[in-house]
């Protein structure tokens, strides 16, 4: 989840990551206020089993995320995070955080955001129900923009959600946009660019 960007809520991380599952490797996380990354998930700094309380990331809900050895892409090197959704929630402070940046980037102080990781499937075939997200957040669980990866029949699709928010106080509506279909076959490496704009909806992604 993303806000202004002190944290990443993952699902994928910036190193190696599994989609169902998912697996998310070698990335960098840059924010032009602050720098964090490249994360590998490489031992000794990570060691197998849960994320949670590893080099600053934070996962204390009931959720199917472990760092795990031979991935299935060499470019996760030789470990990577892997998640799926067997089990949801509609909460978001118990979920899959990256660490935190010590300056957050927002409108004030930086005003543009840059984070990379790579992800790709554990199966070269469909697993049906398949699905996360993944969004930067401001460090207190709002998001500042937002991926879907579903596991469809003709491979992994990418679902990008913007927002028209006219005023403090109105309702938000939530505009969804198919943008791609990854290919189970690769790992892909995502990109989020955001530049902050003074003023509400007008933020650029």
């Amino acid at each position: 989840m993303l806000g202004h960007t002190k944290r990443r809520t993952i699902t994928a991380a910036t190193a190696g990551i599994a989609l169902g599952l998912l697996s998310f490797g070698g990335a960098a996380s840059v924010a032009h206020a602050d720098t964090a990354g490249p994360i590998t998930f490489e031992a000794p700094s990570y060691n197998t089993g849960t994320i949670n309380g590893q080099n600053g990331w934070s996962s204390t809900g009931a959720y199917d995320q472990e760092v795990v050895a031979t991935p299935r892409f060499t470019s996760f090197g030789g470990q990577s995070l892997r998640i799926s959704n067997p089990v949801t929630s509609g909460g978001f402070g118990d979920q899959t955080f990256s660490p935190a940046l010590t300056q957050p980037a927002g409108e004030s102080l930086a005003p543009h955001f840059d984070s990379t990781f790579q992800i790709g499937t554990t199966l070269g075939t469909q697993q049906v129900g398949l699905k996360m997200s993944v969004s930067p957040d401001n460090g207190s669980g709002a998001r500042m923009s937002y991926l879907r990866f579903e596991d469809q029949g003709d491979g992994i699709h990418v679902f990008f959600d913007d927002v028209t928010d006219p005023a403090f106080g109105t309702v938000a509506t939530f505009n969804e946009t198919d943008i791609a279909t990854l290919d189970r076959a690769s790992a892909h490496m995502i990109r989020f660019s955001i530049d902050f704009f003074a003023g509400p909806a007008n933020d650029v992604v």
